[in-house]
């Protein structure tokens, strides 16, 4: 039997979170799903709370870092912002719906997402000051999409990946429609 590595306990977090939501999160069911002992788990993470605010970190660094790191690899902000909403369509929603949900009993899971939504939005607020040159306007734009983006994770989030991207590129058009008028 192969050695596993903290990432391991931490991926297999994520993908409870996401088959079976945050009661899932326990230590047996981790244990279970990696056929591993208590001993294992505690041979990496002092204990439950530690793990579970590192695989907070673990879900902001997949899901919300990777995601602009990549998106800032495009040419210009149009680009960047079609790159990131791909990306976010393509994204297994799951997991973001019971981080959320988590977040509504937890106060760590809580200020995570907190953490996670202000920089979702100030990314978002950037880009579109770069495509609008207004500020009020693009964090007006930048609020939207964002609030879009979590009404799907909660309404549509079963959608294939394709039509979140068509649902999110075309309120993205229309509120860039909107802001430059």
């Amino acid at each position: 039997m192969s050695r596993l590595a903290r990432g391991d306990w931490l991926d297999a977090g994520l993908a409870l979170l996401a088959s079976d939501g945050r009661w899932a999160l326990t230590l047996e069911r981790l244990c279970a799903r990696l056929g591993r002992t208590k001993g294992s788990f505690y041979h990496h993470f002092a204990d439950m709370p530690g793990y579970q605010r590192e695989l907070l970190a673990r879900w902001q660094s997949r899901h919300t870092e990777a995601l602009i790191e990549d998106a800032q690899g495009a040419s210009d902000p149009r680009a960047r912002g079609e790159r990131l909403r791909a990306r976010v369509a393509a994204a297994d929603l799951r997991v973001e719906r019971a981080i959320r949900a988590w977040a509504e009993v937890e106060p760590d899971a809580r200020a995570a997402l907190e953490q996670v939504d202000q920089r979702r939005l100030a990314y978002l607020t950037a880009l579109a000051r770069d495509r609008l040159g207004d500020p009020s306007r693009a964090q007006i734009v930048a609020r939207l999409e964002y609030a879009a983006f979590v009404g799907t994770v909660t309404l549509f989030g079963e959608l294939p990946p394709a039509q979140r991207e068509l649902l999110s590129r075309s309120l993205a058009e229309a509120l860039t429609l909107w802001a430059t008028k």
